[in-house]
């Protein structure tokens, strides 16, 4: 089996895409503390994505001919502008050179939306990066992205940026929309939402882990879009719960004027034919229960 090095692996996508990789690779995961439940065939190397030499010692000695690389500053609400960001860009650009430096020919390198100027109604897969608002987040990750393509054509190896957008799921942490409703609901507290009809796409974070394995098999490069092919208004995702009495403990609220319905751009994964599992609405009412 080709040997795959996966970073992130105890985060939201990384736990729910670590069970579908081992099935295929020999996985190694990269953590900063042993994980409380550990899966089967999964190699667990204890490293600090910020020790660069450490990271270059083991790129140099496994030589691994596979990478995901998920793993970023993602505290909900707060990580928008926190130095770590720059941190996470040195260490990635670290691990990604030594990884095609010593051997590496194909890598999911996961980008965001947040690069992405979600003014505009069609999101397109293609270079951009959001014009009327910078954090150090969306410019970190957009300058990664920059490096590793130069990185790529060095090297001559594969690489496809895989976008992600709005993703819920069952332990998704909080301060993320569904996560912070259900919280509330349970508590019988009121939950406010400033914008109920600013358009967004949630896809699931156990589909998500699918397209990023089936990319893995199929190795596609470029610019994917990891999203659904559903676009709803915050209003009617809350008019799919069906208790009216937690719909009553709900209240939507029109701050934003300029909302815009967008339309993401799913070539990429029309183009290895991938079909969402899980609906939206079922979710829902599964999550809030």
């Amino acid at each position: 089996m080709n040997k795959l090095l996966l970073t992130g692996s105890t985060g939201f996508v990384g736990s729910a895409l670590l069970p579908r990789l081992v099935r295929s690779f020999k996985v190694y995961a990269i953590v900063r503390k042993n994980p409380k439940k550990k899966i089967k065939k999964v190699i667990y190397v204890k490293i600090n994505l910020f020790d660069q030499k450490k990271v270059f010692s083991l790129l140099k000695k496994e030589k691994f001919k596979n990478l995901i690389h998920l793993a970023w500053e993602a505290r909900p609400k707060i990580f928008w502008n926190l130095k770590n960001n720059i941190n996470f860009f040195h260490a990635s650009i670290n691990l990604y050179y030594n990884f095609c430096k010593f051997g590496g020919k194909f890598a999911i390198l996961v980008g965001s939306s947040a690069e992405c100027n979600l003014r505009n109604k069609i999101i397109e897969e293609k270079e951009t990066i959001q014009k009327f608002t910078f954090s150090r987040y969306s410019i970190s990750k957009y300058l990664f992205f920059l490096n590793a393509k130069k990185i790529s054509n060095i090297f001559n190896s594969k690489m496809i940026w895989a976008r992600l957008f709005w993703i819920y799921g069952y332990k998704q942490p909080k301060g993320k929309l569904f996560s912070d409703l259900k919280r509330h609901l349970q508590k019988k507290k009121k939950f406010i939402i400033k914008n109920k009809y600013d358009s967004i796409n949630m896809m699931h974070v156990k589909d998500v882990a699918e397209a990023l394995f089936k990319i893995s098999n199929f190795r596609i490069q470029g610019i994917a879009n990891i999203a659904s092919m559903n676009n709803y208004k915050i209003f009617q995702l809350i008019a799919m719960i069906k208790n009216k009495n937690l719909r009553k403990k709900i209240i939507l609220k029109n701050e934003n004027k300029n909302y815009f319905f967008k339309k993401i751009i799913i070539n990429k994964l029309r183009k290895i034919c991938f079909v969402e599992r899980f609906n939206i609405q079922s979710e829902i009412e599964r999550m809030i229960k």
